[in-house]
């Protein structure tokens, strides 16, 4: 498209500049070397007014835009119109001269006004010329934007490639889903990806990995192997966040449940909790049994840890989490020591 542009400023310079050029060699000897000296000068004249007219209107469209002010440009506007009006007079002076009585003849005799008009109109060169260096400001400067917009994009999908172990393209067909990234976009996104592209979300944990259940939670793990996830002292096993209108304790009694009574149905444990739905007993049972299963971490460490990571504000609400729009930058600087897990929709704890 900007080539479209430039080649259109060609076409205006090479129709406007001898037009101009014959006005001031109108005034010069024309005769012998000294009028095509003369010539020469005309021309160099007439290149210097309607280069400065498009340069000027290039340069006042780009200082509006970065100052968004009238004031910073409001001399070269001036400039501007005094060049074009000059430009302008003498194009019409030139087709006022040249203006053929016979091409144009049967429009002129049906009305004899535009006589005046097709000179007028003929020697809009230099009006055509701005209008269309604000379109061509505003291409280049549209394309600049989104050059910019995806050197940003490509930063913020390695750096947040990096802190969720997730793959690049896994993360390319999440922002295809839309502009903005949002966790729900994310997760679809990788729920779908082939199995061969599926990396484990911890590395330095392949076994627990293994006997994890699906969860669709943001999970807080260690970052580094030799700082825990909440604190020094702490146990290192990763605390699964809750839902927002769950209470920590039930964790702790669904451990103890499922130590006195394994065999518990998911029934039975909705009614032990309090629960409505035994798809909410269900939820707290998953987490339960991940934590007993886990061979080298103590139950009521952990549990202590989750509660504590609750009470703190250390685990991020689901809820929130979900309804919030990210943008890429946004998202990779808010997962740090975080890592997406992913879930079955029928798995979800209840609103």
């Amino acid at each position: 498209m900007k080539y479209f542009f430039w080649i259109a400023f060609a076409v205006f310079l090479a129709a406007s500049i001898p037009h101009v050029a014959y006005f001031f060699a109108s005034f010069e000897p024309s005769q012998g070397p000294e009028g095509i000296w003369w010539w020469a000068v005309s021309y160099a004249i007439a290149i210097s007014i309607d280069v400065t007219v498009y340069l000027l209107s290039w340069t006042a469209f780009q200082r509006y835009r970065q100052y968004h002010t009238a004031r910073a440009v409001w001399q070269h506007w001036l400039l501007i119109i005094m060049c074009t009006f000059f430009s302008w007079a003498v194009n019409w002076a030139y087709a006022k001269q040249f203006h053929s009585t016979n091409m144009l003849s049967s429009a002129e005799a049906a009305a004899p006004w535009l006589t005046n008009i097709f000179p007028f109109m003929a020697s809009a060169f230099p009006l055509l010329g701005i209008v269309y260096t604000m379109m061509a400001e505003t291409i280049t400067d549209t394309a600049t934007a989104e050059k910019k917009e995806k050197v940003l994009q490509l930063n913020a999908l390695n750096e947040l490639s990096r802190q969720t172990h997730l793959p690049i393209a896994t993360l390319r067909r999440a922002l295809s889903n839309g502009s903005r990234l949002t966790p729900t976009s994310l997760i679809t996104a990788v729920t779908s990806r082939p199995s061969d592209e599926a990396a484990p979300v911890s590395p330095a944990s392949p076994k627990n990995e293994a006997q994890r259940p699906i969860t669709g939670q943001f999970v807080t793990l260690e970052s580094d192997p030799k700082q825990p996830a909440f604190g020094k002292g702490q146990s290192k096993t990763p605390a699964a966040s809750a839902p927002p209108e769950g209470n920590p304790d039930k964790l702790q009694m669904t451990i103890e449940a499922l130590k006195t009574q394994p065999d518990m149905t998911d029934e039975a444990l909705a009614h032990f909790l309090s629960l409505k739905r035994p798809a909410s007993a269900r939820f707290w049972r998953l987490k339960a049994i991940e934590i007993l299963n886990a061979p080298d971490k103590e139950t009521t460490e952990s549990s202590q840890n989750y509660n504590q990571a609750w009470e703190q504000g250390e685990l991020w609400p689901t809820e929130a989490a979900a309804s919030a729009s990210l943008t890429f930058t946004e998202c990779y600087a808010k997962i740090v020591g975080v890592h997406i897990v992913w879930t079955l929709e029928a798995d979800k704890p209840p609103n």
